[in-house]
Formats: C-alpha cells, sequence, structure tokens
C-alpha cells in the first residue's frame, strides 16, 4: 500500500506506461487532482 499525501483522497483511475527504463503511472485522485509517479524496471 502506498501512501499518497496527506487528505483523504482514492485513486479514482489509473494508467502505466513502460518505457526501456522505466514504468510511468499517472493517476487520478478523488479531489480531481491528477500525479505522475515514475519507477524504475
Amino acid at each position: 500500500m502506498i501512501h499518497i499525501g496527506e487528505k483523504t483522497t482514492k485513486i479514482t483511475s489509473a494508467t502505466v506506461q513502460k518505457t526501456s527504463r522505466h514504468y510511468v503511472v499517472r493517476y487520478k485522485l478523488s479531489d480531481g487532482t491528477t500525479k505522475t509517479l515514475s519507477m524504475l524496471r
């Protein structure tokens, strides 16, 4: 489980993109904000 921020928001949608070196996750929160998370593969 990942804690994202201090507000009590939920992830409402998410997409995952693979690049040669990373996974890029874009997710939308219930408060309307969109975030991006990049992780090495």
